[in-house]
């Protein structure tokens, strides 16, 4: 009986990592080379902000990726060859609209995309903020707060053959 024990706990031990293992692993979108059939496309501030992104297939109406811990660096997303329309979005910057860009994926290549945030000028945040001291009295603080607004510009570059994000020439050194 102890070995039949032993045997479950053996087997029920290995699913259990099998499934830790297969759950950890994730799309590797920066190979040392260019994966069949995929086509890649970077999008890159040249200054090198960190940036929170939120990019969407504007024709399937899906999202590709979302991040809302700010990053720098190149965003690199591996997508089937073809035809795409990619609505890109900052979401810890005050952004008046999204960027659309139309983009042509080639297979084992890069498709560089540079951000630029242009001057929209400034909008004024209006805060208020409810306080309940007693039963009957209630108090409203408001409070204004003026942000920059920006403008997302992007920019399709031609497209390079493949190679890892640290070799590319638009990378940040």
């Amino acid at each position: 009986m102890n070995r039949h024990k032993a045997a479950q706990t053996q087997v029920f031990t290995f699913i259990l990592a099998s499934t830790i293992w297969a759950g950890c692993a994730s799309h590797n979108v920066n190979p040392h080379a260019a994966r069949p059939h995929t086509g890649y496309v970077d999008i890159f501030d040249p200054e090198g902000r960190e940036f929170s992104w939120d990019i969407h297939d504007a024709r399937q109406q899906r999202s590709l990726y979302t991040e809302y811990k700010p990053q720098g660096g190149i965003v690199r997303l591996a997508l089937s060859p073809g035809p795409y329309q990619l609505k890109i979005n900052i979401l810890n910057t005050v952004v008046s609209k999204p960027a659309t860009i139309e983009t042509q994926l080639v297979d084992g290549q890069v498709t560089p995309v540079r951000i630029q945030l242009a001057d929209e000028g400034s909008t004024e945040v209006e805060r208020k903020h409810s306080q309940v001291p007693g039963r009957y009295l209630r108090r409203t603080k408001i409070s204004g707060e003026e942000n920059q607004s920006f403008r997302i510009e992007a920019e399709v570059l031609p497209s390079i053959p493949y190679c890892p994000k640290e070799q590319v020439p638009y990378a940040l050194k």
